[in-house]
């Protein structure tokens, strides 16, 4: 389990409100032997906390901002996490929407990766692909495509 995983759930927990001893028990629950240790836990709820306070304080509007950069990876991370602890997929997809807003996956994909997370998937990045080779996007067909299309407008059996 990469810490970036753990680091991604200690800030889910932080948007969902969560104090540090509830999202210590959770993180121990969901990752038991691969946890990060406690003070290393402490160290990045604090930086997440302080971090999400000073940029609801700076923002002109007095509610919370949501979160502006989220990878897929950090989404997967919370969708393993939440699987771990035997939630839903639609209680999973409910929980990131109200983080996330707008940001978060369609219910669909969190129940496709749900489920590969059910079946054993550790890994939430993208699997290797085959080496298929590249299109190379020329304008050599749009070329061709006018020229055929002007000796069509040019023959004498379309007048």
């Amino acid at each position: 389990m990469s810490s970036f995983e753990q680091r991604a759930n200690i800030k889910f927990c932080i948007k969902l409100k969560k104090p540090f001893t509830e999202t210590l028990v959770l993180m121990n629950e969901a990752y038991e032997d691969e946890i990060l240790s406690r003070t290393q836990i402490y160290f990045w709820y604090k930086r997440f906390k302080d971090y999400s306070y000073a940029q609801v304080r700076s923002a002109s509007v007095s509610m919370e901002l949501p979160l502006v950069n989220v990878s897929t990876c950090e989404l997967r991370s919370v969708i393993r996490f939440f699987t771990a602890k035997n939630k839903t997929a639609v209680n999973i997809h409910h929980n990131l929407v109200l983080v996330y807003c707008e940001r978060c996956m369609s219910i669909q994909m969190v129940r496709r990766w749900h489920s590969w997370f059910l079946e054993g998937r550790q890994n939430v990045h993208d699997d290797e692909r085959s080496c298929r080779p590249v299109m190379l996007r020329t304008m050599q067909p749009l070329l061709l495509f006018r020229m055929w299309w002007k000796q069509i407008a040019a023959s004498p059996l379309t007048k």
